[in-house]
């Protein structure tokens, strides 16, 4: 999910479109809500939400204010747990 209206958005979008692995599928919602009602329909397991401003926040990193970005991972519960359980065994 694309919430910036940014270059670097887009292209972030366009590369795990393009690119994924046949292990995973990326799929591009409209919305937030969107992503979680499909999460929440266990149609998919997780999501990427790139974050208003994104692009512009990017941008301040090589300037002496530089702001702080972000990108959101959703995961459905389940897998939320499942990561859980791995990282205690390591």
């Amino acid at each position: 999910m694309n919430e910036d209206g940014g270059k670097i958005g887009v292209t972030i979008i366009e590369n795990l479109l393009e690119n994924a692995s046949d292990a995973v599928k990326f799929i591009e919602y409209e919305s937030v809500e969107e992503l979680k009602e499909k999460q929440d329909n266990r149609e998919v397991y997780g999501g990427i939400v790139i974050t208003d401003n994104f692009s512009e926040q990017i941008a301040t990193l090589k300037t002496n204010q530089p702001m702080k970005s972000a990108v959101t991972f959703t995961l459905r519960k389940v897998i939320t747990r499942l990561l859980r359980q791995l990282l205690r065994l390591s």
